[in-house]
């Protein structure tokens, strides 16, 4: 009887060291994982492969650079050339994405051979640019070239995307004179140029309807104004 009860003893004192054991190699399985489990949890939206540029701080990016094609600014000695770059990075658990971006702009005087950069630094995301003519003619002489931009990711979501807020700017045909001209864009309603000089643009901001009156010349809103309220 006495060798019963020791083997009974024996057994069950087996069945809590491979208990504790389990627990053991669970929770040390479970730790090793969390990163991963975490990121795969709180997955970002995954974005157009263009058009996006990843900021966050706990995610290695391989990042690539290059000039885009050299494209003739009309009527003028002036080329340029967009400066792209092209992210690789994790989403999740063995799942990566490839994004690519506008990041600035180099401009040439094919006459001397003089080169700009429109902005000092790489770390916007340019969503378009576009020739600003004193009207609509195809041989009509360009006054100015205009971009939409983002510099921050105001929708915290650790990445620059056309979601946040967007940035109304205008240069020189040479790329000098960079400058903001509207920010806190949230949605672009329309754009008409009543006179050679003058841009009337219509756009959205946290809710709201707003016209703002750009004087070319000048790069700067000579007035803006919100639009009347539409009445349910």
């Amino acid at each position: 009887m006495k060798s019963n009860r020791v083997f009974r003893w024996v057994w069950r004192l087996n069945a809590l060291l491979f208990l504790a054991c389990s627990l053991i190699f669970i929770t040390g399985i479970g730790i090793a994982l969390y990163p991963t489990i975490r990121d795969f949890v709180r997955r970002k939206p995954v974005y157009s492969a263009s058009d996006m540029v990843n900021i966050e701080d706990n995610v290695k990016l391989n990042s690539e650079w290059s000039l885009g094609g050299f494209s003739q600014i009309t009527g003028t000695d002036y080329v340029m050339s967009s400066v792209h770059s092209k992210q690789e990075y994790n989403v999740g658990i063995g799942s990566e994405k490839e994004a690519s971006a506008t990041r600035n702009y180099l401009f040439l005087n094919s006459t001397d051979k003089t080169t700009l950069w429109l902005v000092p630094t790489n770390f916007y995301l340019f969503l378009s640019d576009y020739e600003i003519k004193e009207n609509e003619s195809s041989g009509a002489k360009v006054l100015a070239i205009r971009y939409n931009l983002v510099k921050d990711d105001t929708n915290k979501d650790d990445r620059l995307t056309g979601s946040d807020k967007v940035i109304y700017a205008i240069s020189d045909i040479n790329g000098g004179n960079f400058t903001e001209i509207v920010s806190g864009i949230d949605e672009f309603l329309g754009e008409q140029q009543p006179n050679p000089d003058t841009i009337l643009l219509f756009y959205r901001s946290d809710g709201r309807n707003f016209l703002a009156e750009i004087k070319i010349s000048e790069k700067r809103a000579i007035q803006t104004k919100e639009l009347p309220k539409i009445n349910a």
